[in-house]
């Protein structure tokens, strides 16, 4: 398996993700390009916006530093987004 599939699309690396490990959670990305999982089914609104505009991760969006979704989540982490791009 290609080990990009295992950075969900929130920017994780899954494999250091313990429900992953423990298999309560089978990672954002694995069985959607094999047909094994819908999309349609999936919770996560970071995966299902990430995975239905075709982006590997939701840093791929140029929509990134002002997305809502992504805002929130890290909010409730208590980390921010901070752009480090050149003017």
């Amino acid at each position: 398996m290609n080990s990009v599939n295992y950075i969900g699309c929130c920017g994780a690396y899954c494999k250091t993700c313990q429900a992953l490990i423990d298999k309560s959670c089978r990672g954002c990305k694995l069985g959607y390009d094999t047909g094994k999982r819908d999309i349609e089914k999936a919770k996560c609104a970071i995966k299902v916006c990430s995975m239905t505009k075709n982006y590997q991760i939701c840093g791929d969006c140029l929509n990134y530093l002002s997305c809502e979704i992504i805002q929130g989540f890290y909010n409730k982490m208590d980390i921010s987004i901070k752009n480090t791009s050149k003017q």
